[in-house]
Formats: structure tokens, sequence, C-alpha cells
């Protein structure tokens, strides 16, 4: 049986490069950085992404923790990922999204290196944004009414 629940976000364009994002009663400027034209007024829609995973690896490493009886007294997390900005901007024909995503977890806690090990491979399986980033998932656009 499944338990789908859909969320959803919508955008709206304020000025130049800047967007105003929204889930729930939740809003985030997005803006892009000078050097890539914008006025820098939020974080950019990748790097949005990245926090997004900072974000979901942290809350499901905070879960499974809990759930499995996991000793856990501090986290950080860091993600970094590569973008092609010629294939961004459509010069060469490449891939307009990120190449790679390298993330570092750091747990502080009495348990055992393996067996934290064993916990950040469980994260991993159970982390929603992780899973979408690392399997192809239909995206539709179009144009509304």
């Amino acid at each position: 049986m499944s338990h789908k629940v859909t969320f959803q976000a919508g955008a709206r364009w304020l000025n130049g490069l800047t967007v105003e994002t929204q889930a729930r009663q939740f809003r985030l400027q997005q803006d892009e950085p000078p050097e890539m034209g914008g006025q820098d007024q939020g974080p950019s829609p990748v790097e949005v992404l990245l926090q997004a995973l900072a974000g979901c690896l942290g809350v499901v490493t905070a879960m499974v923790a809990n759930r499995g009886g996991f000793r856990i007294e501090g986290m950080r997390i860091e993600v970094e990922g590569d973008l092609d900005l010629e294939g961004f901007k459509g010069a060469n024909g490449g891939r307009s999204g990120l190449t790679e995503v390298r993330v570092q977890v750091h747990l502080d806690s009495p348990e055992p290196r393996e067996r934290l090990e064993a916990l950040l491979r469980a994260v991993e399986r159970a982390c929603p944004v992780s899973d979408s980033l690392r399997q192809p998932v239909p995206v539709v656009v179009k144009l509304g009414d």
C-alpha cells in the first residue's frame, strides 16, 4: 500500500535574476551572485538545492539515530557541488546541472566508527533528497494557463 504525499512549492519573479520562492508559509528569496549576473539578494537555486540535501541528511540522520538508539551529541554536514558554467550557459552543449556533489557528515558521538558508518548507509538509503539526486526523476515543465 502506498502512502504518497505531495509537496508543493512556487516562485514569483521579483526583478533582475531575483525570485521569491514559497513552500507552505515559508518564503525564500533566491538570486545569483554578481559574477553570475545577479544582485546577491539570496542564495542561488543551486545553493538552495545543496542546502536541501544538507538539511534532509541532517533530519534523516537524527531520525534514524533516534530509532536505532545511536548516541549523537552533535552533527555538522558540509555539501559542495560542481557546476559547468559553460553547460549552464548552453555554450558547449554539455550538462547544465551539477556534475558531482560531495558530502561530509561530521558526527560527535561516542559510538564506534563502524556503527556510525552503518548509520550513514541507512541515512543514505532513507534520505528523499539524496535519492532524488541519485536516481532519475521525471520533471514535466509546461506553460500554465
